[in-house]
């Protein structure tokens, strides 16, 4: 699995807003009750947050299972680091 390997690079870097996230899903995975238009909101505003962390950071890429695999944003390369290799 990709995301494996990711764990083991020496220069992997996570954003705050990222293990933020991963706290909150941990803690309660149902979103604090959020309707579906507000999960879906929010999800948009939080990946628009991390691509452009991402972005400032000049990561050449992003893993996420949220954004559609192999997908490239202004030279930033989306790979979801847990399909099958």
């Amino acid at each position: 699995m990709i995301a494996r390997e990711i764990l083991r690079r020496p220069n992997l870097q996570i954003s705050v807003l990222v293990l933020n996230e991963f706290i909150s899903s941990a803690r309660n995975p149902k979103k604090f009750g959020l309707s579906r238009e507000a999960k879906s909101d929010w999800l948009l505003g939080w990946l628009a947050m991390t691509v452009a962390t991402a972005l400032s950071l000049h990561s050449p890429v992003l893993y996420t299972e949220d954004i559609e695999h192999g997908q490239i944003i202004e030279g930033l390369e989306i790979i979801n680091p847990f399909l099958e290799e």
